[in-house]
Order: C-alpha cells, then structure tokens, then sequence
C-alpha cells in the first residue's frame, strides 16, 4: 500500500531512517545486540552473522524490498532456506529455546513445513503468495512467473498447464466466455495450486513477467537484439567423450585461453601486414558478439572487428555490422552511421533484390544437378543473410536523404530471407504482415515518406498496471 506522500504504508511504523535502526537493534536478539553476552549456550561467529542475515531479509521484505519478498515467499512455499548449511536450523532453535529468546527471525522461530507438493503449506503458503505478489507488484519477474504458473495451473482444474496440449484447456475447467473459474476447481488444494486463479488473472502475471524481462533487455546494452552470454557447457558429454576429445561438439569445447585470443587479435589487426586475416575477425567478433568460449560479451568490440570485416568486403561480417548501426547496439545514437550501413548492405547484397534473387533461382537449380554436372560450373555464392534482412529493415523505416521508405520492397527482401531460411528475416516477415509499421491495407504496395528511425531504438513497455488486479 502507499501514502499520501507516495511512500510505502509499512514506513509509516518507521518514520524516518533512524526510527527502523533504533526499532531493530531493540527488536534484534539480545546476543546481537551485545557483541560480549555471554550465556550458558552460544552460537558461533558464522551462525550468529547467519541469523543476523536471516532478521534484516525478512525486514527488508516488511518494509517492500522486492527481491527479499520473492526470496522469503520461496522460502515459506518450499520450505527451505537461503542457506547453504541447513543444520543452522537446529542450532539457532536451541540457543532460542534455551535463552527464552523470541525475538529471533519469524523463519527460525519454529519448523518451517517441507511441502511434498507445492499446492500444500497452509499460513506458510498463504504468507508466500501474499509476498509474491507484492513483488510482482514491484516488477519481480521471478515472482509475477511463479503467480503467473500457480493461476493458470488452477484455472485449468489442476492439469497440465502445456500450451501444446489439446487436452489441456478443456471446457470442463473454466467458462470461455469470461475465463473464469467452475466448480471443477473444488477444494482440493491439489486442484488449484494455493489460489483460485483464472485465465485473465494468469494472463496478467505472464504479461507483466514478459514486460519486464522485456524492459530489461530493451534498456540494456544488447537493446533486445543480441541474446545474453549463455555457457552451454554440457558435463555429462565432456564426461562421457573426455574433456579433450575432438568428438566434443562445439558448444562443449574448452574456454579459449587469453594467449589465443591475443593471437587473433594480432592477425584481425588494421595493421597486419598485408591486411587483416578476415577469419580471425569474424571469429574474435562472434566470441565478443555471443559471449562464447569463455570470452565475456563485449558489444563495442565486437562491432569493431565486424566493421574490419565489412570494410574488406567480408559479406557477413559487414551484415552484422551494419545491423548493429541500425540498432545502436555497441554504440551511442550519436556514433550510429546509417550511411555504413547501408553500405554493408549493398556490399553482400550484389545486382539489389533482383541479383538476389538470381542467385537463389541458380543455386535452387544447381542443388537438382549430378555432382559430375556441378563439378563444370562455378560455384553459386547466395547473397548474405544479414545484408538481406539489413536491406528490408532499411527500406522498411527509411533513412534520411539516403533511402526511400519503401513497404512493398521491404516486403520481398523479408520474403528473400525467409526462403533462405533466416529466423530474423521470418520474423520481421511475421510481424509486417501482422501489421508492423504498415498503417493502412494498401501500405505494403505503395512508397512512403522516409522517416528516422532514431525513435524505434527507445521501445520500453510500461509494466505498471499489468498485475495490478490479480
């Protein structure tokens, strides 16, 4: 809840900052208070800074803190604790006990349930979902995720919650008109989770979670163009092939050390005598672009080894770069250079839309040969992906005094791409033909006035009133 003056409800009890320091050192276990109380029974250093951690979590979960709710609320649900050394449990108890101490953290002050299933748990439950969803409230994905599951898992009676299940969503369950819950949620707590959810309810939860992993990442260095590092290390297959095996697959291979990746730094120079070794740029650009191979992601170091390969008439790697213009990523709007970019474009895409085409018809026609037929004719080069898709985008939100917004051309460099197979050429395929920047029915067939396309790089969602009425 808020004040009139915007604070939360619960910093009324504490009026001021000094006002929660004096209530929590009076509130605090007395052998916390005193650093010298000495009693028949003691806890250890390590258990005393434990206990003290587990008092502050949950006050910082009293007074609103988002992510101390969402990890108390996963606490009471699940039944254990953030900790490491679970026997701290038994230990905090007893020195409780026998001090006649009740002031220990509300988490240690008696058995916390271990659930066997989590539609189990009673007040311990109940408290978690209150707890989730206040953090929800405050833009905790984790939390508006876990609400979101438990709704949708009650609102269809307690089955499956697979989107790909036919059987799932069945009208036993709830009315389709309203989406609301029917009496086959009964009051089994195995039916519905902790709560008596509903479609719309749960919709809200997910909706708000998307948002906000979406403003994350919009808001962050990669502008939602470029997905996080990830390690896809797999230990069981390093295990089974053997750490240095050449049967590793890639993602399995070892880190790369720093002698190898100066190595490549050396031969992707500008300097390198008599140019740069444009696979050793593509290669060191995709282990910053990805965060691969142990290297950490580094978007500014990335576009500079892309723009090497661009600036020597490396097709892809002039695509890359010049997507990365186009979303400001690695850079600030104020370095972005459209007119680079669409000069990688043109770059890897020869003879325009036409010559592309071409290519693919040839290639098409070449694959129904005998290799004895192919062998006598010259390989058929496709043009590159990225420039394809850089040249839909391009003619699709136009470029000031360089491109003319053309709907209708971006339409057949999406359609290029998607032929070829390319997952972001078929997306930005999708979203035109559901109405992506096309304002009207007959938009995709005529030419538009050119716009700039510095407003498209700002496209954070606003998640406030998504889960405010669960």
């Amino acid at each position: 809840s808020s004040t009139n003056d915007g604070s939360r409800g619960s910093s009324k009890r504490y009026g001021h900052a000094t006002d929660y320091n004096e209530h929590t050192e009076r509130a605090r276990p007395p052998s916390l208070q005193q650093p010298n109380f000495q009693s028949a029974m003691s806890l250890s250093n390590e258990d005393e800074l434990a206990r003290e951690g587990l008092f502050h979590l949950e006050k910082a979960a009293e007074l609103g803190h988002a992510e101390a709710q969402r990890m108390v609320a996963n606490a009471l649900a699940s039944g254990i604790l953030p900790l490491s050394d679970h026997s701290l449990l038994r230990r905090i108890r007893s020195f409780s006990d026998h001090n006649n101490n009740s002031t220990s953290p509300t988490l240690t002050k008696r058995p916390l349930q271990v659930p066997d299933d989590f539609s189990t748990g009673g007040e311990q439950l109940s408290r978690a979902i209150l707890l989730w969803h206040l953090s929800a409230m405050d833009g905790n994905v984790e939390s508006a995720m876990a609400l979101g599951y438990r709704h949708l898992f009650s609102a269809n009676g307690g089955k499956s919650t697979s989107l790909l299940d036919s059987h799932s969503f069945s009208h036993k369950y709830y009315d389709p008109d309203t989406g609301g819950p029917t009496d086959h949620h009964g009051s089994n707590p195995n039916s519905h989770y902790g709560v008596l959810g509903t479609c719309p309810t749960a919709l809200a939860y997910y909706e708000a979670a998307a948002h906000g992993v979406m403003d994350e990442l919009e808001s962050g260095p990669t502008k939602a163009k470029v997905n996080p590092p990830l390690d896809e290390h797999r230990l069981a297959e390093i295990y089974m092939r053997g750490g240095a095996s050449v049967k590793l697959e890639g993602y399995n291979k070892p880190d790369e050390i720093e002698e190898a990746l100066q190595y490549y730094r050396m031969l992707a120079s500008r300097n390198h005598y008599p140019e740069p070794d444009l696979l050793a740029a593509f290669t060191i650009a995709n282990f910053y672009y990805f965060g691969l191979r142990g290297v950490k992601q580094d978007l500014r170091l990335a576009l500079k080894y892309y723009e090497i390969c661009g600036d020597y008439n490396h097709w892809e790697g002039g695509g890359k770069a010049g997507l990365m213009h186009v979303w400001a990523v690695g850079m600030t709007l104020e370095e972005r250079d459209l007119g680079k970019a669409y000069a990688y474009f043109k770059q890897g895409t020869p003879g325009g839309i036409d010559g592309c085409v071409d290519r693919l018809k040839k290639k098409k026609k070449t694959g129904k040969k005998s290799d004895d037929d192919v062998d006598d004719e010259e390989e058929v080069n496709l043009c590159d992906r990225h420039c394809m898709n850089g040249m839909g985008l391009v003619h699709l939100l136009g470029i000031d005094g360089l491109v003319e917004r053309n709907v209708g051309l971006a339409r057949r460099w999406f359609e290029l791409t998607r032929d070829i197979g390319d997952p972001d050429g078929m997306y930005n395929y999708a979203m035109l033909r559901l109405g992506w920047m096309v304002s009207e029915v007959g938009d995709s067939l005529t030419h538009q006035p050119s716009i700039n396309i510095a407003p498209f790089n700002n496209l954070s969602a606003n998640l406030a009133s998504q889960a405010s009425n669960p």
